[in-house]
Formats: C-alpha cells, sequence, structure tokens
C-alpha cells in the first residue's frame, strides 16, 4: 500500500505541474491528465485500474450484478484476463474508496 502523503507535498507537485504547463492549460482536467499519463507521472496502469475500479463499485451499488458477471463483461473490453480483472478490483478498491491518502 502507499504511505500517506502531506498535504504541503501535494500543493508542491501541484505548483511543479502548473508551472509546466501552458497557463491555459492548467485549467483544463482532461489536459492535465494526459500530460500527466505522456510523462509517465501517472502510470497508465494506475489509470486502467482506477477506471476498472470504479467501474465495478458502481456495478455493485446499483445491483447489476456479480462480481465475476462483472469480470466477464470487462475481460473483451480491457483486454484482461477475468482473474487479472479480479485482481485489479482485489488490490485498489481499498486503496480508492476506503484509504486515505492524505495525512489531516
Amino acid at each position: 500500500m502507499d504511505k500517506q502523503i502531506d498535504q504541503s507535498h501535494i500543493d508542491k507537485f501541484i505548483q511543479r505541474i502548473e508551472g509546466e504547463l501552458p497557463e491555459p492549460d492548467h485549467q483544463d482536467i482532461s489536459k492535465v491528465i494526459t500530460y500527466l499519463v505522456s510523462k509517465g507521472i501517472l502510470p497508465t496502469s494506475r489509470v486502467r485500474d482506477y477506471v476498472i475500479t470504479t467501474a465495478f463499485h458502481d456495478h455493485v451499488t446499483n445491483a447489476k450484478g456479480t462480481r465475476n458477471g462483472f469480470c466477464a463483461e470487462m475481460e473483451a473490453v480491457y483486454d484482461l484476463s477475468q482473474r487479472q480483472i479480479h485482481n485489479v478490483i482485489g488490490r485498489n478498491f481499498k486503496r480508492f474508496y476506503l484509504e486515505s491518502h492524505i495525512k489531516e
């Protein structure tokens, strides 16, 4: 699991990224995320894992079916095996939904 990070570190990170982006771009979140992924700061696997995990959360909260059914649906979408999708959910659900990563 990742360690918690101080808000001051996040603020420094934001200032650094804002300094690297052209002035109008730091207002547009899609450009910021694209920039972070293209620079390798935000790993593509983390982006994919976040999308899979949040889709699973939506799937479960809307009572649309089972975890196995969800994994079967996502298998073709992400070109991953059902087992890999199970692992992504198991590894990341707590990280994305249950933990606090910023010290208060």
